[in-house]
Formats: structure tokens, sequence, C-alpha cells
């Protein structure tokens, strides 16, 4: 098997499985020729299979246990007692590594669950595109700005790791993996056993576990390590903050930097977000960089009355096919009207007690207020319906009734 794609998801995200699945069902076309592995808990897996089952005649579906991975991988702990020992982006990170060195394919796209494609797509043709000319791309960091502590423990802990520093590299959710350079970054850094030793032994702020709490993000340290070894394996390096500067007029850029370092103080990819910080100046010049730069698998937050019009003049002219990292966008399979009238925040805080109530993880009282916190969200997602009604109305004249 040459190409495949990776998903690791657990129960609180089988509520996105139906969108990633039906969307890959109408936009891809070689629906049986590239196999989706999801990683999943043995104890997740009967209802797992009744979310997917009816998709298995379309689409090579797979699945992977992590605990089988832990027992191949000799790591000693259960995925339970790791995950609370080595904090929730180790454990993911484990999850994605161990389903790559697993799985007997050449390449790999990890996709997350909230991922959905929105437009036809052929996906050996992406995976082919992607290889045929690899880059990594970063942007630099001043941590004047970026002075999000999370976010500038993790960048030390790569800096510990592979010795890059001072760069971020997640520009874009194009998560291409090769085996034979994961097993090559393996076989110099060392196991993740020997790379949370390596964290443990640093002293952060007099706190010796904080390092090893937050944790290795994979596509943080594979690219990282890629930017290091890029001659060796051949791929190009591309800074975006030098392509932005030289395609953007300065002022316009200004502002979309000033923006983006009140948008979470930076600790995010500079163009990461890109589709939550458009407004009329720079929404076509960072459309044509999208375009020129190829990247076909981005974010998009949300959408909402307010941002809708000018993401939907960027994906036009971009035409991504896949959005990742999260279902609550006005494209693709999602009825327009439903995400930007009926779906708004309220609905999916209403969505997040449901499923708390539904797949709860032990039992106990907060269980009897879930359904009060259910009904309260309801009403204010009700309330806050009838207002976005008007101002749906005056973007989209030709609608159905509300009613």
């Amino acid at each position: 098997m040459k190409y495949a794609i990776i998903t690791p998801t657990y129960i609180n995200h089988f509520q996105f499985i139906d969108k990633y699945l039906t969307s890959f069902i109408k936009f891809v076309e070689d629906k049986q020729d590239i196999p989706i592995f999801f990683t999943i808990s043995k104890n997740e897996e009967k209802k797992f299979n009744k979310i997917v089952k009816k998709y298995k005649r379309y689409i090579d579906i797979r699945i992977l246990f992590i605990e089988d991975l832990f027992e191949k991988n000799n790591i000693k702990e259960t995925p339970d007692e790791f995950l609370e020992e080595y904090g929730r982006f180790t454990f993911q990170t484990a999850k994605k590594f161990y389903s790559m060195l697993s799985v007997d394919a050449e390449k790999f796209l990890v996709l997350d669950c909230e991922s959905m494609w929105i437009n036809k797509t052929n996906m050996t043709q992406l995976f082919e595109n992607y290889f045929n000319s690899p880059f990594v791309m970063y942007s630099n960091i001043d941590k004047e700005y970026r002075n999000n502590s999370f976010f500038n423990i993790m960048l030390d802990n790569i800096k510990h790791l592979t010795g890059i520093e001072n760069k971020w590299f997640i520009e874009h959710f194009m998560w291409y993996y090769e085996k034979n350079i994961l097993q090559d970054m393996f076989d110099e850094i060392g196991s993740l056993y020997d790379m949370i030793t390596i964290l443990r032994k640093i002293n952060t702020n007099g706190d010796f576990d904080n390092n090893s709490k937050v944790g290795i993000f994979e596509i943080v340290l594979y690219y990282a390590y890629l930017f290091k070894e890029q001659n060796r394996y051949n791929y190009k390096s591309i800074d975006i903050d030098q392509v932005l500067t030289q395609t953007i007029p300065e002022g316009i850029l200004h502002n979309y930097k000033q923006d983006f370092y009140e948008f979470g103080k930076g600790s995010c990819g500079l163009i990461e977000h890109v589709l939550m910080l458009l407004n009329e100046q720079n929404a076509d010049y960072f459309a044509q960089v999208f375009k020129k730069l190829h990247l076909n698998i981005i974010r998009c937050d949300n959408s909402s009355l307010k941002n809708v019009s000018l993401q939907e003049k960027f994906i036009d002219i971009v035409k991504p096919n896949i959005l990742a990292a999260s279902q609550e966008h006005a494209f693709g399979i999602n009825n327009k009207y439903e995400t930007l009238v009926l779906r708004n925040k309220y609905y999916w805080k209403m969505q997040t007690h449901i499923c708390k109530l539904i797949h709860p993880k032990k039992f106990t009282f907060d269980l009897f207020i879930e359904p009060i916190s259910i009904v309260l969200y309801a009403i204010k997602c009700f309330l806050k319906s009838m207002k976005s009604w008007k101002e749906y109305k005056s973007i989209y004249s030709n609608t159905k009734s509300f009613f």
C-alpha cells in the first residue's frame, strides 16, 4: 500500500464522523483507493462500528486500537494512565505516530475527524501533488508578542528535541508524513519515552514536570525534524513571513499582524486562522497567497453572519479540498442556513452537554446537572437564532422560512 489516511478519534468526537465520511463520499473520486484508518479505544468499538457500518460499502474503513498499538510499542501504561501521566498532546502524538508505524503504507495524511471535504478531490492526486514537491512551511517567532506560556513551553520542548528554535510549523493542515522519515526521526532522537525523559530533566521555572506535561506536539516535532534535515530528504522550506512581506502591502500586513497577535496571543501559525481574520482590505491578498502556495487543506474555525461573505470570496479563489479542525463552517455538505442561523455558539455548547450526558466518562453528580444546562442553552440558542434571522435575510434573499 502506498498511501493511507490516519484519523485518531475518541467517543466525544464521534459526533463528527458522519459529516467526515459523508463529505468523503460526496467529493472524493477514488473512494476505495485510499483507506482510512481510525484509531480508537477497544471500549469504543461497538459505538464506533454502529456509526461507520453504513459507509463501509463505499469507503475502505479500517480500525486500529490504541491498546494494541501501545502493547506493540512497549508502552507500559494503559491509554488512560498514559494520558494522565504525560498530557493530551503527547498522548495524541503516541496515537498518531504509532498508528502510522503500524500501517503497511509508505506515506500518510493525518486528518482529525472534524475535517470535511468541500470540493471535488482525487486523493491519490492530492498525495502525489504534495510529494512531487514536498515542503515545510514555518513562521518566525517573536516571543515579545507570542507570549502564551503554554505555546512557548511547547516550542522549548521542540528546541530541546531537535535543536530548532523560534519557528512555528503549523501554518496549514497538510499534515503529510513519510514512514521512512518518521522511523529515522525515532532512530535519531529516541522513543517517546526517551523524549519524555529528556524533557523531564529540564528545569523550566523550577517545575521539572512542566515541560513533559505540556508535551510533544507531533506535527511540530516532525516538521522541525524535517526542517533540520530538509536537504537530506529534498524538502523545500517556505518562510511565510517572507512570502507575506513580499506579497501584501506593508500597512495591510501590519494591521493583520496586530489582529493576529490579539487572536489568542498569537499562539498559533501566522496564517493558520486566516479565515477568522479576513477583512475587506486583506481578503484578496491572502487568497492569492494560498492559491499560489497550493494550500488545499486549511482551517476554518467557524462561519458567522459577520465573516461568511469574505470566507466565501476566499474559498472561491483558493478552492481548498478539505477544511480541517472544525465543522462549524458554511461550506461543503453543511447547510448554510443551519450554520449561520440555527447553529450559533449556544447550539455547540448545548451539543457538548448532550454528549457529556449520553457518553459520560464516569457516573458523577454532574450528570444530574447536564439536562438543566441543555435546556438553558436550547433557550439561548433559539433566541439567538431569532435575532440572526433578519440579518441572514439581508445577505441571502432566496431562503426558506425560519418556521
